[in-house]
Order: C-alpha cells, then structure tokens, then sequence
C-alpha cells in the first residue's frame, strides 16, 4: 500500500485501540469479573489491533525516489503506537499495583516514569518540531545556539531512567548479597557514565549508539543473569506461564537482544541501502511493541507475586 492509505489505516488502528482500552473494556468489569465469552470477545479484539499494529508498517511501499521522506514518516507511525502501548502498560499497571507494589515497585515507577517522560516528549514534539506556535520563535534561536535541533536532547533522560530504575529492580529481585552489591556499583557506574556522555561528549545533540549499546548489554546481562537464577530454582508453586517474573524479563530481554543485533548493521545498511535500513528498523519497532506485550502478560500474571519469592 501506499503511505498515504497506511497513514489511515494506522491512525484509525491507534485510535479504535484507544477506546477499546479506555471505553469498551472498563465496561467488561462494570457488573463484576468478566463472563468467559466476554474474555473470548477481549481477546479477539486485542489480538486483531495488536496484529495490525506489528504487520501494517511492512506493507508500506517505500520507493527509492523518496525513500527518506517516506521511511521516517513510517517510521514514526510506529513508534506512536508503541508510546500508546508504554501508555496503556502503565494503566494497567496501575490499575494491578495491589500486586506490584510489595515486590515489584521499582518496576512499577519504573513504567510510570516513562509514561512521564513521554507525555513530555510528545508535548515537546507538538510545540517545538511543529512551529505551530508564535512564542516557539523565540526559544528556537536558544536552542539552535546549543546546536539543539531535535529532541534527540531526551535521549540522556531515557537512558538514565533505564539505567537507574532497573538496576534498582535487579539489586532488588537477587537474593545474593554479592549480585545485589553488584547492581548497586552497576547503577553508579551507569549514571556516571552517562553523565560523562552528556558533559564532555555533548551525546545530547545527536543519536548516542554508544549509550543505546551499553543499555542494551545491561538489559541482557542483568536479565540473563535473573533467568538463569529462576532457571534454577526448583521449588516454585506456579507453573512458568502463570509466573510475571518470567514474562517480565522476557520483555525486557528480547527487545535488547534484537536492538543490539541490529545496530551493528544499521549506519552501512543506511549508507548502502535506505529502503532496507527502514525496513528493518521496523523490525526493531515491532521488538519494543512485542516487548511490552510480554510486559502486558507479567503484569496481567502479577496476582501470583504472592505465590513466588521476593527475590533469586
């Protein structure tokens, strides 16, 4: 299909997952817990937006004449969605912080800080990038003299928040003294690593691949780590798909390890071959989007934290 049929199609997708979230399924739960057909009807319907959500950028003929233009727009399209998804997470989490809280607090900040700085950012984006507001003709000659251009200057908070809030979420879920030691020098040694990207590298005024990489191998190994750990604990009383522990690291798991993979490709694909770089771009936009399904199902599971060690 062409952008402009995609760019309906999505936004209409985007939109029908917004009210299914906000408008249809709150009203499952009005007369109590929801009925078996119901949940078949939920289902159903997720299922069918979620589909849409991950296949229709991969339609989008993207022609070479054009293919800047039209590989960023889509781009951008999906990564909407995916922001919707971080959204909705935080929702749900929210509306299951009962659960979370006790054992899985940092968790549950750690959601509703990057909802925070989302909502800042898609302010930022609609007032400073659209220059549809007078008074921005003032701020931008500021920002320009700082070699400022984009909001590529989020990208340290992001990282920050990741580095610290999941460090905290490790140090917390090991049982070891040592592994807990571990990811308390971890989350001092990230900070400080970044702040030195930002101080003396200036990372803020462009794409930063050297803190996505460190990000990413942090995610991995403190993940992998933990999934080792649960892998060798044997007297648990729940089965593996009713456990969020596993869900939980499995969505922050995957998404780094197909981030990492192809960022080794990215800046040649881009230089020999543009239409292939946003295609497969896409595929790392569909990894965060599977990412937070897999989050989805830890914190839709997350009624059996009590069932399940506070820590590994």
């Amino acid at each position: 299909m062409d952008y402009k049929t995609f760019e309906q199609w999505y936004a209409l997708s985007g939109y029908v997952l917004l009210a299914i979230a906000a408008l249809v399924l709150p009203m499952f739960w009005l007369n109590g817990p929801p009925k078996r057909m119901h949940w078949q009807v939920m289902s159903v319907g997720v299922a069918v937006v979620v589909a849409l959500s991950l296949i229709m950028p991969f339609l989008v003929v993207i022609p070479d004449n054009d293919a800047v233009n039209i590989g960023e727009k889509v781009l951008v399209r999906s990564g909407r969605i995916a922001e919707i998804y971080k959204l909705l997470l935080f929702l749900f989490a929210f509306n299951n912080r009962a659960y979370l809280l006790p054992k899985l607090r940092h968790f549950f900040w750690f959601v509703y800080v990057i909802s925070i700085y989302l909502a800042i950012e898609a302010v930022l984006l609609d007032v400073l990038v659209s220059g549809k507001y007078e008074f921005v003709k003032t701020v931008l000659p500021f920002l320009k003299q700082s070699g400022i251009e984009n909001l590529n200057f989020m990208s340290p908070i992001n990282y920050l928040i990741k580095f610290i809030f999941l460090s905290l979420l490790f140090r917390d879920l090991m049982a070891p003294p040592r592994w807990k030691r571990g990811f308390q020098i971890a989350l001092w040694v990230l900070v400080i690593f970044e702040l030195v990207q930002v101080v003396v590298f200036k990372s803020y005024l462009g794409y930063d691949s050297l803190s996505s990489t460190v990000k990413n191998v942090f995610i991995i190994g403190a993940a992998g780590v933990f999934l080792y750990r649960f892998y060798q604990t044997t007297s648990l009383r729940i089965t593996l798909q009713r456990n969020p522990y596993f869900w939980i690291m499995l969505g922050l798991f995957l998404p780094a390890l197909a981030e990492i993979f192809l960022e080794f490709i990215f800046q040649k694909l881009y230089e020999t071959d543009t239409v292939g770089f946003y295609k497969l771009y896409l595929i790392r936009n569909a990894s965060q989007m599977i990412g937070l399904i897999l989050l989805f199902v830890g914190v839709w599971h997350s009624k059996n934290l009590k069932y399940l060690p506070a820590s590994y």
